[in-house]
């Protein structure tokens, strides 16, 4: 799987998590695997972190991207 892949389906889940916890304070997730990186915002913290793994670094930050 690309990198742009990676990133791609890494937000699209940590957007789906989120939705589950409408209570939680969301922020800026950014996702980086290899040269890609993209970021979201309405992401809550634990969603973001979730996607950290092998090759794919995460940071969140409160509030807008």
């Amino acid at each position: 799987m690309s990198d742009k892949k990676k990133v791609a389906k890494a937000l699209l889940q940590a957007e789906k998590e989120s939705k589950n916890s409408p209570n939680e304070t969301t922020g800026c997730c950014t996702i980086s695997a290899g040269g890609w990186s993209e970021q979201k915002p309405g992401i809550t913290k634990a969603a973001c972190d979730k996607q950290k793994g092998p090759g794919v670094t995460v940071t969140w930050k409160e509030g807008a991207c």
